[in-house]
């Protein structure tokens, strides 16, 4: 009986030093959990990557201490050189790693698209129609596995609660009917200037123009027209481009275009919604990234010929 006690006692010893004892690995290592895995997958993956050694045992402790379903899926850093018991307890508490993906201000949905097929880990279950000026730009986490559906609802929930808390904050007598009128004039805001600071002045302009009932007469809007928000244009735009019949090219078309251009950022939205009360109807770049802006249009001619004369054209 002695003996038979000593064996057991030697069993649980060894079994509960092999759970505690660091495995010497240096790297971090990853693991990844796909859905439906069990306890044995796992642990077969485990010692694959050097961090587990006779898996049978740690599939045996963690059925006898009924962690064997307690994994869920995603994807797991685990520190250098942990034991059985704590990569067992990483792997059962631990967040899943986190993904980013970037939706940069002025983004098109063409962007989006090329975002979401280079995103391998996300879920290639794109369905959701993607519209432009529907989606809010910003860094957006996900997991292993997530859905493209899911990443894509969230920048337009995001978009709508944006747009709707802004609009109510908006400035009374803007030419402006709807939300998506308000949407589509802060495209075109984003897609002029690079700098947030003259958001508000490049806005004033065009909800001048649209007051005086004048063309906004934005180059964005024709290389829109012209590209589909698809690539960009490496050359002037010609004479022919500007005069080119399409929805979208406000040198055409007098008022809003009828759709958005991209997607604008919450700072352009709110420009727009509460632009400076200005007289400028022009402007025109100034060499340095920014823009001159003018009452009249004398004023403006003054500007274009210092920017040809900086430029040396």
């Amino acid at each position: 009986m002695v003996f038979f006690i000593a064996v057991g006692a030697g069993a649980v010893f060894g079994l509960k030093y092999y759970y505690e004892t660091a495995i010497p690995y240096k790297q971090e290592q990853i693991v990844l959990i796909e859905s439906g895995e069990g306890i044995k997958e796992i642990a077969k993956n485990l010692a694959a990557l050097g961090v587990l050694h006779t898996y049978p045992v740690f599939i045996a402790i963690e059925t006898i201490l009924g962690y064997n379903t307690a994994y869920k899926a995603g994807e797991f850093l685990l520190k250098p050189s942990l034991s059985p018991k704590a990569i067992s307890l990483a792997l059962r508490t631990q967040k899943p790693i986190q993904h980013r993906l970037t939706l940069v201000e002025g983004a098109t949905a063409a962007d989006l698209r090329k975002l979401l097929q280079a995103a391998k880990p996300l879920k290639n279950d794109l369905s959701v129609p993607i519209v432009e000026g529907g989606l809010l730009p910003d860094t957006y986490f996900y997991s292993r596995g997530d859905s493209m559906n899911d990443i894509v609802k969230r920048m337009q929930t995001a978009m709508r609660d944006t747009v709707n808390e802004l609009w109510e904050k908006r400035l009374p007598n803007l030419p402006l009917k709807n939300q998506a009128e308000a949407v589509i004039l802060a495209s075109i805001v984003e897609k002029e200037t690079a700098k947030k600071e003259e958001y508000g002045l490049v806005a004033s302009v065009f909800i001048n123009r649209l007051r005086l009932n004048m063309p906004l007469q934005s180059d964005p809007t024709v290389i829109y027209a012209i590209t589909g928000g698809e690539e960009k244009i490496n050359r002037p735009l010609s004479r022919a481009d500007l005069k080119m019949e399409s929805p979208i090219n406000t040198y055409t078309v007098t008022g809003l275009p009828k759709s958005a251009i991209a997607n604008p950022s919450r700072a352009a939205i709110a420009a727009v919604l509460t632009p400076p009360n200005t007289d400028y109807i022009f402007f025109v770049a100034d060499g340095t990234g920014g823009h001159a802006f003018a009452r009249t249009l004398q004023e403006h001619n003054a500007n274009v010929a210092a920017w040809r004369a900086k430029m040396g054209r």
